[in-house]
């Protein structure tokens, strides 16, 4: 697979768990799910413009390893880093653990999300 086409997957795998967190947030899901899935959609957002920039990635989940290489490429997040971090509780931790305290609301994981998918598409497919 060429590097534009797994990023073209990426973005429409991250469209996807974009649609699952809202769609948990509008049926009233656990919160901690619903930012899971914000939490996916960054990184395979982060990951889709990494790969199609040809930076080599290692297998990871960690968001403020993936936004450390985004600023290395001179590029700026839609929003603050700090924020994009909050998410990286979510990555495997809220699978697992059922006392996780959450970081964020889902609204503003959701946003965050929101913004980080549709920046990573125009940046990637504007290579």
């Amino acid at each position: 697979m060429s590097a534009e086409e797994e990023s073209a997957a990426l973005i429409r795998l991250g469209h996807d768990d974009l649609i699952a967190a809202k769609i948990l947030f509008e049926k009233d899901g656990p919160s901690s799910i619903i930012c899971f899935h914000a939490q996916q959609t960054v990184e395979k957002g982060l990951k889709a413009v990494l790969i199609r920039k040809g930076t080599p990635i290692r297998k990871i989940h960690d968001l403020v390893e993936l936004t450390e290489l985004i600023q290395d490429l001179s590029l700026t997040l839609p929003v603050d880093g700090d924020m994009v971090a909050l998410l990286n509780l979510y990555a495997v931790k809220a699978r697992y653990d059922d006392t996780i305290t959450d970081t964020l609301s889902p609204e503003e994981a959701i946003e965050i999300a929101k913004k980080v998918i549709e920046w990573s598409e125009l940046v990637t497919f504007n290579h």
